[in-house]
């Protein structure tokens, strides 16, 4: 176990150096390396043959340097969230009530030959971030993926998603209780093969949600 868990430390610690390099940031791990003494040439050894990480006596000293370095794709998330809310000139203390919303959801539509299922959403207090990912299988059983942003305003959530894959737009409706309550709006999603997009009504409904609610989510869809 021991490790197997240097080994999960190492590649994460060098996947962060790697994405450093590959946005032209590789000073920043250079400059964090070399206040624990690990040299510009001992990096470069290290990219190049990943297992000789996990090998060194100071192989720990190396995770945790690279460790202490933000994560850029969370970087940029969390760039793209202030900047939505500064365009449409909102504060973040305005976003706080999604926190009630953070759970897995079974999703109800009708969007033709997908396969859609549930879909997560995730919230972040410090900074405030919300945000959403689903999985998703097409008529043609190809696999897809699609995570985005979601804010809220005026008493509805908006959704915005965007992957290599597909696009995903919803509007949804604020609830008092989002774990009882069924969420219902509507929302477009675009197929990856085909490049055709499907309009549907939605309902999102947790899993301690009633019977009744899940009945009322799927009438909903139906229209």
């Amino acid at each position: 176990m021991e490790n197997q868990d240097r080994t999960k430390r190492v590649r994460a610690a060098i996947a962060r150096a790697k994405s450093y390099a590959d946005a032209g940031r590789i000073a920043e791990v250079r400059k964090v390396l070399a206040e624990r003494s690990i040299s510009a040439s001992t990096l470069r050894n290290y990219l190049k043959n990943p297992k000789k990480v996990e090998g060194a006596y100071r192989w720990r000293e190396f995770v945790e340097a690279v460790g202490r370095l933000p994560d850029l794709k969370l970087e940029k998330r969390n760039s793209a969230y202030e900047f939505t809310l500064a365009e449409l000139g909102m504060s973040s203390e305005s976003q706080v009530a999604l926190n009630q919303y953070r759970g897995d959801y079974r999703i109800l539509h009708n969007f033709p030959g997908i396969e859609l299922n549930f879909l997560a959403i995730r919230t972040e207090a410090e900074p405030t971030v919300a945000t959403f990912v689903m999985r998703y299988r097409n008529r043609h059983r190809n696999r897809g993926e699609c995570d985005g942003l979601i804010v809220t305003r005026h008493g509805r959530m908006f959704f915005s998603g965007y992957s290599r894959t597909t696009i995903f737009q919803g509007t949804f409706k604020c609830v008092p209780y989002p774990n009882c309550d069924a969420i219902l709006g509507h929302a477009f999603i675009e197929d990856m093969d085909s490049g055709d997009v499907f309009p549907s009504n939605i309902g999102l409904v947790r899993t301690e949600a009633s019977a009744g609610e899940a009945q009322r989510a799927a009438e909903y869809v139906q229209g």
